[in-house]
């Protein structure tokens, strides 16, 4: 029986490597260049402004985060049902109502927040770039569920128009409104916000164009259908933004804004770094295996998973001892004096992103079966324990204890994940092959950790890192994780990919 589900597997392997590496390369570009102008801003960013204020953004930024993710359970129940209504022909009514739902939720919800704002007593600075983040609310869910139409119609390279333009433009306005005008930091934030204001009608155009009818009702029935399957997963990401932020509000409380910037700059240049490649295959894996499933059934949705996460570990288990052993180098050059000392925060944050990663894939048999009210509870077990171990750990460990629980509170997310999975779709997961990746990724780690401990010698630090990826390789063929003939064809599908 054993022999028989492996079998079935590796087939399912073969037939969706081409499709998961065709589809990763069209999202590259909407993933890697907002990632490059991260690495950018953030050394511009710390240059320019103190820990504090620095601090006070993300404070901020982690606020209108939560406003976002609690408006994603129209997004979410779009991704699973999007297919179903156009099987049905009933594809513009439900966007007509999905569109009207959002605007509606975002009149109810940014007014009164705008004005408990103005009551409240706090730092300046900090109120200043709550009420834009709270502005910038107003326009994001319909931003959010305009692009997710693009990339359930798989209309791609519109989708990465958008995204890249938002994060270009923003980038370039705020140095603009910095440099010329000479505002402060929340000048991040209204670059933000005129871009998004300015890029809608485009995008509202582009993705609805015939598919919005101003007249037509708003359909309670599909509201409350989305309602149902969206609001537990609304509550899960609640959970999941504890998990994501709530340390720096546990820092800010205990350790003051500076500790929080020094934290936010540190934990971003290595979360980005990593997380792109986790929210590379998430921008293709969703949209792609729920397809799947209503086209093919849950045994190739099985197989397209268990191939997805084999290609996922490949990708970031080496990446992620990279980044550990050239921590240091790295932050030098990344940020000032006053944020170095975040680069111990390396290899906690590393992990924590693995983690996330492989859990976004256990995820996607539970969405399918449309369990979301399980995962509702995993999440929110998973993010109390983080402000748990975060009220512990922090006055204890300062940072460094917030990161530390941060990871435990993910692998107990995992953990249950797993376990719940087994019950509702289980599938076979790559041990061996993780086994085999962290052994090609390791060697040639150690190889660079005794170079650097032992040499200052910068052209050999050079050499060790340029020849790095060339061990690993070789280390996959020679240990039979993939073979020269995968790579040729994975080779052969990018090349078809970038030329289309």
């Amino acid at each position: 029986m054993l022999l028989s589900i492996t079998v079935m597997f590796q087939t399912y392997i073969m037939t969706f490597h081409d499709k998961i590496i065709k589809d990763l390369t069209r999202y590259v570009p909407q993933v890697i260049l907002p990632a490059i102008l991260a690495f950018i801003s953030v050394p511009i960013y710390t240059k320019l402004f103190d820990p504090s204020a620095y601090g006070n953004l993300y404070i901020a930024k982690a606020a209108l985060n939560l406003l976002d993710r609690c408006s994603n359970w129209i997004g979410a129940s779009l991704t699973r049902y999007y297919n179903e209504y156009i099987k049905t022909q009933s594809l513009s009514e439900m966007l007509t109502s999905i569109i009207k739902a959002n605007v509606l939720l975002a009149a109810l919800t940014t007014i009164p927040m705008l004005l408990l704002l103005k009551m409240m007593q706090l730092d300046s600075e900090l109120k200043r770039l709550l009420q834009i983040g709270i502005v910038l609310f107003a326009f994001t869910p319909t931003g959010n569920v305009l692009r997710n139409t693009l990339r359930m119609e798989r209309r791609i390279n519109l989708h990465t128009i958008f995204i890249v333009s938002r994060n270009v433009f923003s980038f370039i306005l705020s140095l603009v409104l910095i440099y010329k005008l000479k505002l402060g930091i929340e000048s991040i934030l209204l670059g933000e916000l005129m871009v998004v204001v300015a890029i809608l009608p485009f995008l509202w155009n582009t993705a609805l164009s015939s598919n919005f009818n101003i007249s037509s009702k708003l359909n309670i029935n599909i509201i409350s259908r989305f309602f149902k399957y969206g609001a537990p997963l609304t509550i899960s990401i609640v959970g999941l933004w504890l998990l994501d932020f709530s340390d720096r509000y546990i820092i800010k409380y205990l350790l003051g804004s500076h500790a929080v910037g020094v934290y936010s700059a540190c934990y971003n240049i290595t979360w980005n770094s990593l997380f792109m490649l986790v929210h590379l295959f998430y921008m293709m894996e969703e949209p792609l295996a729920m397809k799947i499933y209503a086209q093919e059934g849950a045994d190739a949705l099985k197989g397209f998973i268990a191939c997805e996460v084999r290609l996922f570990l490949i990708l970031i288990v080496p990446c992620i001892f990279f980044l550990c052993v050239y921590s240091d180098t790295i932050f030098s050059f990344m940020v000032s004096a006053k944020y170095q000392s975040g680069a111990s925060l390396v290899p906690y944050v590393s992990l924590s992103v693995l983690v996330a990663g492989i859990i976004y894939k256990y995820k996607l048999g539970i969405m399918a079966m449309e369990k979301t009210r399980s995962l509702m509870y995993i999440v929110i077990a998973a993010g109390i324990f983080n402000v748990i171990l975060n009220i512990i750990l922090v006055p204890f460990y300062g940072i460094i204890g917030a990161a530390a629980g941060t990871l435990v509170a993910y692998t107990i997310y995992l953990s249950m994940i797993i376990i719940a999975t087994k019950r509702i779709f289980p599938w076979q997961f790559p041990i061996i092959s993780l086994v085999r990746i962290a052994f090609c990724g390791m060697i040639p780690a150690t190889l660079s950790w005794i170079a650097l401990s032992r040499s200052a010698f910068l052209p050999l630090h050079i050499l060790i890192a340029m020849l790095y990826p060339l061990i690993y390789i070789y280390l996959l063929i020679a240990t039979n994780e993939t073979s020269k003939s995968d790579i040729k064809s994975t080779l052969s599908v990018l090349t078809a990919s970038m030329r289309a």
